[in-house]
């Protein structure tokens, strides 16, 4: 194993803990956001490593390059869930900001 294999392994990692981490924070959370910068951190290194790996022409091992695809597919499955329900939040925050309003405003008129 190559030291750029073992980087990808250890970015990997860290991608599934920091989404596992994602999943279990509240967006309300302050942590919340740190978590979602460092995964945009760990995406970026991770594609830069597979971008080195697949420029060296030694590396044909197919088993590797499936594994690097799953890996990617799972990895862009558990953001674009966590991307959803952060979204799925702040919509309800917005409903329930325009409740308030429209109760404020009700109240003001009377």
């Amino acid at each position: 194993m190559t030291s750029q294999q073992s980087a990808l392994a250890q970015v990997n990692q860290d991608v599934a803990a920091t989404l596992a981490a994602l999943a279990n924070t509240p967006s309300e959370d302050v942590n919340s956001d740190d978590l979602v910068s460092k995964l945009q951190e760990l995406s970026l290194q991770r594609q830069n490593i597979l971008d080195v790996l697949l420029a060296d022409e030694t590396l044909t091992d197919v088993s590797f390059w499936q594994e690097q695809w799953q890996l990617t597919q799972t990895f862009s499955q558990g953001a674009i869930e966590a991307r959803d329900h952060r979204q799925s939040l702040l919509h309800a925050g917005r409903q329930t900001t325009r409740h308030i309003n429209m109760y404020q405003s009700i109240d003001d008129n009377r």
